[in-house]
């Protein structure tokens, strides 16, 4: 990423990772029993509403838990930011 004098690399073309890729036949695959959401993630798969309001974005982010909680274990992951933390500078006034 960075040249011996520290000077940013400039890429010359995309990685191309498709040659990593291998088929896997989806009977061999098991289903997960476990399903771990961060919350920053989570508002960007939920459908926002135009034209509505935050009740509605509520309602359409229940319905998205539960209905993964129908075939397994959800986990959301909501961050805190202690007072100590490097992120909690962003936050003041």
């Amino acid at each position: 990423m960075l040249e011996d004098t520290g000077a940013m690399k400039l890429a010359k073309s995309k990685s191309n990772f498709s040659t990593l890729a291998t088929n896997v036949s989806s009977r061999s695959i098991a289903k997960p029993s476990l399903l771990v959401i961060d919350d920053c993630a989570i508002l960007w798969v939920v459908n926002w509403p135009t034209n509505g309001l935050v009740s509605d974005y509520v309602n359409n982010f229940c319905d998205f838990i539960f209905q993964r909680l129908r075939v397994q274990d959800v986990i959301v992951v909501f961050e805190r930011y202690y007072d100590y933390n490097i992120k909690s500078q962003t936050r003041e006034d």
